[in-house]
């Protein structure tokens, strides 16, 4: 009896040994794991809003980053907003990129300056009696935002921008539609709010 008691100890202490080893495994992986802002690559999407005079705009983005060193960082971006226009359909679609640089505060948390530039394609639709009105406008912006990691996979963020395009006046209305041969700068705010998927 006594002999089988002790193998019974010896077996059992041989598996809590080995539950304690394993467990100790898992908390040094989970620990060793990269969080989000560690990984080079994410995808995101997100809400945006412009303002700006008589300029009010609002849609969707999405964008391509790539962060292969700890102070700076690229991403691409396109986005589709619909525009605010006294009497015909207005859409703009602006692509371009963004460069950054990360400022961590926390682990999870952290503050990103970024400058950019950008091509929107801009277009006022004709409505069969007024003829529409499409330009390509260029631009440069520059801004702040904070970023919120939940996990080793997911972050939220937020972004705000001061965008200044250069691009032709155009005058629809009535029966006409015209673009200015002359080019102006607009000046806009932005603000994007939207999450990150980190590969």
């Amino acid at each position: 009896m006594k002999r089988l008691l002790t193998v019974f100890c010896i077996v059992g202490l041989n598996a809590l040994i080995a539950t304690t080893a394993a467990a100790n495994e898992t908390v040094s992986a989970t620990a060793d794991a990269p969080g989000a802002f560690d990984k080079d690559w994410a995808l995101g999407i997100y809400g945006t809003g412009w303002a700006g005079g008589t300029y009010g705009a609002g849609g969707v983005g999405g964008k391509l980053r790539f962060e292969p060193l700890d102070f700076l960082g690229l991403e691409v971006f396109a986005e589709h907003t619909i525009v605010e226009h006294p009497t015909q359909f207005r859409h703009d679609h602006p692509i371009g990129f963004n460069l950054y640089v990360p400022f961590a505060i926390f682990d999870s948390f952290r503050v990103r300056v970024l400058a950019g530039m950008c091509a929107n394609f801009s277009v006022i639709e004709g409505d069969g009696i007024s003829p529409g009105a499409d330009d390509v406008q260029f631009g440069v912006h520059a801004g702040a935002g904070f970023e919120v990691a939940l996990g080793s996979v997911v972050s939220l963020f937020v972004d705000g921008m001061w965008n200044a395009w250069l691009g032709h006046e155009r005058d629809v209305h009535g029966w006409t539609g015209a673009v200015s041969e002359s080019v102006q700068w607009d000046h806009y705010a932005q603000i994007n709010g939207g999450l990150s998927i980190h590969l």
